[in-house]
């Protein structure tokens, strides 16, 4: 097991004079940041994988081939471990207006740590320093609320996960440095169809017509619910047999959905119901103090269980609802 300490600032400066005080402090940064597994907590692990065409000449597929299962000697690994702390700087940079490099002003300087073994490579860069003497590595207290800012990533010879605590990971470290794409799950497909549906960026913009545009969202927001799979074809079929008397059936996946959105989606995945139904929920505000929370308003409308008529909202309640909802009333 092997550590390397890199400074990324303005240039990279390595820490050549690692003594064992030092590894274990850097052991114990690890843990303290990403688990005794140092795997991450659950909702900050990404999967990502190297985009098709360019793994013969990717850095991490030299890795896995050169480095992995303890081959090659200490100066070819250090060297090659000193062109990733290059790596991380150069992703950190941007062109100035008279095209000189400067550091991007939104990325904050830190220290790269990495670990490696036989099986693994962990690339850790702490975004906020101040709480670690930088002679010793060992942590202060306020290191518990520091820890907060920080990008990893975990590489083996079958797999790559990036960690990253804030909901969204930053674009320069998982592409711009590491030149990695996300592997899209259910998770991930469902919460992007329902952004693009209620962002109202799903539906092509050949639709032009205001109605028609309303009428085939409303469909495909009805497809979300009730629908296991989002199938680009099946669904299309699905459209077609829901619209109106006299609209034109469309031809091709093309004619309702936009091209770029489809590009962020798989062709098949299994659609998360809990994240639909958190995602596509109506809200009512219908006075001051009254609010409504409804998960397929639509269905509910149609199907008379839910009405307006002169300023009155009708709710028709289910039977097994009835006893809890009569209490509230009658109390």
């Amino acid at each position: 097991m092997r550590y390397y300490v890199y400074s990324i600032g303005e240039v990279v400066e390595p820490d050549d004079s690692l003594t064992q005080e030092k590894k274990d402090n850097l052991g114990k940064i690890i843990r303290d940041v990403l688990g005794v597994e140092e795997t991450g907590q659950p909702g900050e692990i990404r999967k990502y994988k190297i985009e098709e065409g360019n793994a013969e000449t990717h850095k991490i597929t030299y890795f896995r081939h050169h480095f992995l299962d303890g081959k090659s000697d200490e100066s070819k690994l250090s060297e090659f471990m000193k062109s990733l702390a290059q790596d991380l700087l150069n992703a950190e940079l941007v062109k100035g207006k008279e095209g000189e490099l400067r550091r991007h002003k939104r990325i904050t300087p830190g220290i790269l740590i990495i670990k490696y073994s036989k099986s693994k490579l962990l690339l850790l860069k702490l975004e906020e320093t101040n709480s670690i003497d930088k002679k010793t590595y060992e942590t202060r207290s306020s290191f518990m609320s520091d820890k907060r800012y920080f990008k990893a990533a975990v590489i083996t010879g079958e797999s790559i996960y990036i960690i990253d605590n804030s909901r969204r990971v930053a674009n320069y470290w998982a592409e711009k440095f590491l030149k990695l794409i996300q592997v899209r799950d259910n998770i991930t497909n469902t919460t992007k169809l329902a952004k693009l549906l209620t962002e109202d960026k799903l539906i092509s913009s050949m639709i032009t017509d205001e109605e028609e545009r309303k009428t085939t969202k409303r469909i495909l927001q009805q497809l979300a619910f009730e629908q296991s799979y989002f199938v680009a074809d099946r669904w299309l079929d699905e459209i077609n047999n829901e619209l109106p008397e006299g609209v034109e059936n469309y031809a091709t996946i093309q004619d309702v959905f936009a091209p770029d959105a489809l590009e962020q989606l798989d062709d098949m995945f299994q659609i998360d119901k809990k994240i639909i139904s958190k995602k596509l929920k109506t809200i009512l505000t219908v006075a001051e103090n009254i609010t409504i929370q409804a998960i397929n308003i639509d269905l509910l409308i149609r199907r008379n269980e839910m009405n307006y008529i002169d300023g009155i909202i009708r709710i028709t309640v289910p039977i097994k609802n009835r006893d809890e909802v009569e209490k509230i009333f009658n109390r």
